[in-house]
């Protein structure tokens, strides 16, 4: 007999990575705030269709939707735990898409192109090289005048640096210890185990001139800065107005 997720559960840990997105990126409503607000100015409308790069269990995209609760928005993940709890706890309306950011082949498992694209907090997870290639790779998928909101952290001065912010006892291990101790993750848990052998985080964290010259390189003519709370930042890229 398979135990199912129960609805109460479901909203606990999706909170729960809520509340340890808002540990990681201090002023986190602020900053989507910002960053959808740079969207309409830059498009001179509400984006009809959103896609949430490494979105976990969803909860910015969510934010995007109600936001544009006329948009077509899809969260894009590589992990099967936060893609089981994605698929629980989203409105039916919303796409939940597999696909691993650590080659371009996560393009294919995406529909039509994209007013917007989001990358928050996921950024860091990729090397240098790979998140130079993927700032190319989101500009193949926008559509004429879309917008990418890339946060993470991103120092204002100096060129690449490290994240210094891994510690057990941080909300991260507190929060995964709770969700291995669901019996109905217990199948996810295990795809997990397989599907993510080896891969760590990069901890790959670029100053603003870096991420000002990749968005260059990947075909943006625009990237600037919309929010910042110390290293913290959200940068809209885009190549022109679509007005």
């Amino acid at each position: 007999m398979t135990n199912a997720l129960s609805p109460a559960v479901t909203r606990r840990l999706r909170d729960g990575w809520e509340a340890m997105m808002r540990h990681y990126l201090p002023g986190r409503h602020g900053c989507l705030a910002a960053g959808f607000d740079a969207v309409e100015q830059i498009l001179g409308r509400s984006p009809a269709a959103v896609l949430d790069l490494g979105g976990g269990v969803g909860t910015t995209a969510e934010a995007a939707l109600r936001r544009w609760p006329a948009a077509q928005v899809a969260v894009l993940d590589a992990d099967p735990v936060l893609l089981f709890l994605a698929r629980a706890g989203l409105p039916a309306s919303m796409s939940v898409l597999p696909a691993d950011l650590s080659t371009a082949a996560w393009r294919a498992t995406t529909s039509g192109r994209y007013d917007v694209v989001l990358v928050v907090m996921t950024l860091h997870f990729l090397p240098a090289d790979r998140a130079r290639e993927l700032y190319a790779e989101i500009r193949t998928v926008l559509n004429p005048g879309g917008v990418l909101l890339m946060a993470d952290t991103v120092p204002a001065l100096g060129g690449p640096a490290r994240r210094d912010d891994c510690d057990l006892s941080a909300p991260w291990s507190r929060w995964w210890s709770d969700a291995a101790g669901e019996p109905a993750l217990r199948e996810p848990l295990r795809s997990r185990a397989q599907a993510m052998a080896g891969m760590t985080s990069a901890e790959f964290v670029g100053g603003l001139d870096w991420h000002r010259v990749a968005a260059l390189d990947g075909g943006f003519r625009c990237c600037r800065t919309v929010w910042r709370r110390g290293d913290h930042a959200m940068l809209a890229m885009h190549d022109t107005s679509a007005r």
